[in-house]
């Protein structure tokens, strides 16, 4: 028979009981209830105690609750206590973990808005591009447009398909006029424009603010404008129904609706929409059917599918669509790819983007970033609260003498470290408002500070508070909270063996973390000087290039004459040329077929065209054959660069006969391989097409400074000929590197967060070599009694900081060398990491960590051993 109180009732007692009172309180209920079990019984025993326990409960927690409360109150006051008696270490701390956190959550914002493109769209899941890839011989050409029909046919075709859109980003420089109600004209230069199917405002859910989202852009010379653009030229007036003028070519565009600015984590940026339709009214000449053409890569192509779960029965339906649609051309070999939109940002580096990309490798490195900057950090909060707590044995000892348990010493050392975190993170909100303007200056953003106090961003915050104060907590509540009293109060010194094994190895990792993306920082940076100095085959230096606007005006050939010989009057400009495209842009890809080789098996080549004083005005060298020269033939000249040759399998590049997309050319030389495109690109088959009649730029070359007079000169030497004509011109160096603005925003965001890295780890070494000073005073001051110098106690004091940055750099160096070559294996031309920057790196980090590490060793170095030695 069991003759014990009943359990439940039992524990509820236990647990609600102070744990000074409860072993008395268990006694005495025990006591008599065993009194009434011999009078009375089971059944009336176990009824009292049950009656006992619900009487007794509610004093009991109120108890409990009450001396909870003070026992929380009473750690806090001391927590606040330690913290104001070690300001120093808490300084360190606090500073180091703000400025991590501060950092870190830059960083997430950029993340964040990276990862957030297209999300704007309701039906982004949905919503894919047809990408095509096309064989040319024995190359693949990658595409990001397709040609006209494919849209139609495609949604004609499968019913998984609900929708489909098209745009083309054709719209050149416009400049574009309007004169508003009381008679003000606004004129301005436009380049954000596009081409757009009616259906694109319905596919893409484009929030409307003035006309009619089906009908906006179903005519002729339709135009939908941004909120940012109506502002512009027709102010707080109404500009549905209104007209907006193409000074350029005449053209008068019709106001049929006004649309929100379109947010920034979208691909598709606009200004402004012309209907679709307009563009193929504008397509005459050689041009006219182009809307046929099943090959030529015009248009974006957007199509909307029923479900997510259809994709994968699209995707095995394409090859046949492939294969019908070009079934006049059985010989062409393409691949029609659904390309999901939300991937395009971070994922799609084929020809013809609609906008610069960016890369998913980014994304990494700034993540791995914000993580490694939170854990330098954590490790230096767990690396100083491990050495402080060296010195806090007596404490605790004292408090389990007095009854206190290893949970009550663990939640103390806990709230220490959530205080010292919470104040961290209150700091690191005002230090992100203070720091967004500059770094949105560094990676292109344009975030508000309203962004700090949104949802997400507080919910991270007071993640890692909680992530970090158990992270930096843990450890050393642990290990303080197991000591031994006796041992303690008995003046035997607690093993501390694992204690500074586990130091050492947390400053190693954080200087294999500095010293890692130090290394990368110069990399980075040399890639991109590499980017920015290399020779590209062509003098891309002291070079402008203006927009001519001259499709209307009469008589163009003679005033261009005209204009180039009155530039060439100024002193400081040496050569005027002209050209269809600047270096780095968007080619045309055509077919260059020489006579006697069958089109189908040759590749195509990227075609640019020029006039006469092209090679010299660049500075392009000539390989072979002979420059273009004046000629009124109908039969064009061309000149082609290596890689054409090599790809053609041409023997001979002089006086061979061949075909282009409109007319009879001749090849008449080669010109040595340039890059015409950014560096990010291979070398690709080139050829140069003499036809000035196509050229849309003018090229001015110059000798000197002081660009503004000469700008002053050009402007006035167009007007002069052509009054009115808009100066728009374009610096060709400047041009070619914002083609690095990817790697200029990388470098900068990384160079600072290095930076940083490397200065939070030294405030983590000058805390602990000042506890490690500190302890060795007695050493010291013998030491110095007995004759040694200042320098060689210097030497002592910092041999075993030197040794663990040596052991970081040994372990980091191999892993940054593998990492950022697989980065620069991305890249067709890049540098190779050489000698010198294992040497800087290694240097940077040292130097940093000696002199971090001497600023407490000297000063320990020079104590008076008086002072030191009296009180022993």
């Amino acid at each position: 028979m069991n003759n014990k109180p009943p359990k439940l009732a039992e524990k509820i007692l236990s647990q609600a009981a102070l744990y000074r009172d409860r072993n008395f309180l268990l006694a005495d209920m025990e006591e008599i209830y065993y009194s009434i079990l011999e009078e009375k019984g089971k059944k009336q025993a176990d009824l009292w105690y049950r009656q006992q326990t619900l009487k007794s409960l509610p004093h009991l927690l109120f108890n409990l609750i009450y001396w909870s409360i003070s026992m929380f109150r009473n750690y806090i006051i001391i927590a606040l206590r330690n913290i104001r008696r070690k300001a120093g270490y808490s300084f360190i701390n606090i500073a180091g973990l703000a400025l991590s956190l501060a950092c870190s959550l830059l960083i997430f914002f950029h993340i964040d808005h990276e990862l957030s493109y297209e999300n704007i769209y309701p039906d982004a899941d949905t919503i894919y591009r047809i990408q095509i890839d096309t064989k040319f011989g024995d190359t693949w050409r990658n595409w990001a447009t397709g040609p006209f029909p494919a849209g139609p046919m495609l949604k004609e075709n499968y019913p998984e398909i609900t929708e489909y859109a098209r745009i083309s980003n054709r719209v050149r420089e416009q400049i574009l006029s309007t004169t508003d109600s009381s008679g003000v004209k606004r004129e301005f230069s436009e380049t954000g424009g596009l081409y757009a199917d009616p259906s694109f405002p319905g596919m893409f859910d484009l929030r409307f603010i003035r006309g009619n989202r089906e009908k906006a852009l179903k005519n002729v010379n339709s135009m939908v404008i941004t909120e940012k653009m109506a502002a512009k030229y027709f102010g707080e007036e109404n500009p549905t129904g209104k007209n907006i003028i193409d000074i350029n070519s005449g053209r008068v565009y019709n106001i049929t609706g006004v649309v929100a600015n379109p947010p920034s984590n979208t691909h598709i940026q606009f200004d402004f929409l012309i209907s679709l339709e307009t563009f193929t009214s504008q397509l005459t000449g050689n041009w006219e059917g182009a809307t046929e053409s099943r090959t030529w890569k015009a248009v974006f192509t957007y199509i909307k599918l029923k479900d997510k779960e259809s994709l994968a029965g699209m995707r095995a339906k394409m090859p046949r669509f492939v294969k019908s649609f070009h079934e006049e051309d059985p010989n062409r070999v393409e691949i029609f790819n659904l390309q999901p939109i939300k991937d395009i940002h971070l994922h799609s580096k084929v020809d013809g983007e609609l906008s610069a990309n960016s890369d998913i490798t980014y994304i990494y490195i700034f993540g791995a970033t914000a993580i490694f900057l939170i854990l330098i950090a954590s490790f230096n909060f767990v690396n100083i609260s491990l050495a402080l707590s060296l010195k806090r044995f007596l404490e605790v000892g004292m408090r389990k003498v007095t009854g206190a348990q290893g949970v009550h010493i663990k939640l103390q050392f806990f709230i220490e470290t959530f205080l010292l975190t919470l104040i961290s993170a209150f700091l690191s909100i005002l230090l992100l408002y203070l720091f967004l303007p500059t770094f949105n200056e560094l990676s292109g953003n344009n975030f508000t500070s309203g962004i700090i106090f949104e949802n997400k961003p507080l919910l991270i915050i007071g993640a890692l508070v909680v992530a970090i104060t158990l992270l930096a907590g843990f450890y050393p509540a642990a290990y303080i909270s197991k000591i031994n009293p006796a041992e303690v109060l008995s003046n035997i010194k607690t093993p501390t063996s694992s204690v500074a094994i586990i130091r050492k190895g947390l400053v190693i990792l954080q200087f294999v973390i500095s010293v890692f993306m130090i290394f990368g920082t110069i990399t980075i940076y040399n890639q991109l000087i590499f980017f920015r100095e290399s020779d590209m085959g062509f003098n891309k230096e002291k070079l402008i290039a203006v927009d001519l606007f001259l499709s209307r005006v009469e008589n163009r050939g003679e005033k261009l004459e005209t204009i180039k010989q009155t530039l060439l009057s100024h002193n400081r400009i040496t050569s005027v040329t002209r050209s269809s495209n600047l270096p780095g842009d968007r080619f045309s890809i055509e077919h260059m077929v020489p006579e006697g080789m069958d089109r189908e098996k040759l590749p195509t080549v990227k075609v640019f065209r020029v006039d006469e004083d092209y090679l010299k005005t660049m500075g392009i060298k000539l390989a072979e054959g002979r420059d273009f020269r004046k000629s009124d033939s109908d039969i064009s000249q061309l000149i082609l660069n290596e890689a054409a040759r090599s790809a053609l399998g041409l023997q001979s590049v002089e006086n061979i006969k061949c075909r282009t997309y409109f007319n009879e050319a001749e090849i008449v030389g080669m010109v040595n391989d340039f890059h015409f495109e950014s560096l990010h690109n291979n070398i690709e088959p080139m050829f140069i097409e003499c036809k000035p009649g196509w050229c849309s730029l003018m090229f001015i070359k110059y000798e000197g400074e002081h660009e503004d007079e000469l700008l002053s000169f050009i402007d006035d030497s167009f007007k002069s000929v052509i009054p009115g004509h808009h100066f728009s011109y374009t610096f060709i160096d400047d041009y070619l590197n914002q083609h690095y603005s990817d790697e200029e925003n990388a470098v900068d965001i990384f160079q600072a967060f290095a930076l940083l890295s490397i200065f939070v780890s030294c405030l983590g070494l000058l805390g602990l070599a000042y506890y490690s000073v500190e302890n060795r005073r007695r050493e010291v001051g013998i030491r110095k009694t007995l004759g040694a110098s200042t320098g060689e106690l210097n030497i002592l004091l910092s041999t075993e900081f030197i040794k663990w940055i040596l052991i970081a750099i040994i372990i980091a160096l191999p892993a940054a060398y593998f990492f950022m070559s697989g980065w620069l294996d991305t890249f067709p031309n890049k540098i190779t990491i050489g000698i010198d920057i294992f040497i800087l790196s290694t240097a940077i980090v040292l130097i940093t960590g000696i002199l971090t590490v001497s600023i407490q060793t000297i000063r320990g170095a020079l104590t008076n051993p008086v002072d030191v030695l009296k009180h022993e």
